[in-house]
């Protein structure tokens, strides 16, 4: 479907379309052009974000985070005195160690000027804790992350997140929201 296409089934369904319809048709054309452009760099911003994900929970996740959190306003997402930024695949130095994180969510309070760093965890069940090997590594990183500066790492197993991405998304947001203001306190 073309974005012309798909602007002309998302405007009738505005609820005051009637009143559009009304407008010289050149107002009407203009507002038509800046709809298509805002849905087009919306859906553009959509799929870069996915698609930094490495696998399909990673892209659930996502796109549940880019739903449940505030809208973005230029790459930097606001709510009150609050900004954040979602990093996918976010790499991490750790001494000779590099670490990748699917997720570091960074919760900013611009009226105090602080700020709580996550990082959030797919656990797809083939790479994490199938064995005891891969659970003695995953807990060492996770201590490694808090070490260098994360206030807290939140793991999702991919059930959780097959069955409510949406409620995983809440609570990225709730543990932000509270590890920032513990901080602000």
């Amino acid at each position: 479907m073309s974005k012309e296409e798909m602007c002309w089934l998302l405007i009738p369904n505005y609820p005051s379309f009637e009143k559009l319809t009304t407008l010289d048709p050149t107002v009407y054309g203009t507002i038509y052009n800046i709809v298509v452009e805002t849905i087009s760099q919306y859906l553009a911003s959509i799929l870069r974000y996915i698609q930094a994900c490495e696998s399909p929970i990673e892209q659930l996740l996502a796109l549940e985070m880019y739903r449940h959190f505030p809208v973005p306003v230029n790459h930097c997402l606001s709510e009150s005195d609050y900004s954040y930024m979602v990093n996918p695949q976010s790499s991490v130095n750790i001494g000779p160690a590099t670490y990748r994180v699917d997720f570091e969510v960074i919760f900013i309070s611009t009226k105090y000027g602080v700020s709580a760093k996550l990082a959030i965890e797919c656990d797809g069940h083939d790479f994490h804790e199938k064995t005891k090997a891969q659970a003695k590594r995953d807990k060492k990183r996770d201590r490694d992350l808090q070490r260098v500066g994360f206030d807290g790492v939140m793991h999702f197993t991919g059930s959780e997140i097959w069955s409510d991405a949406g409620r995983c998304a809440e609570e990225v947001w709730e543990m932000g929201i509270a590890k920032l203001e513990a901080k602000i306190k």
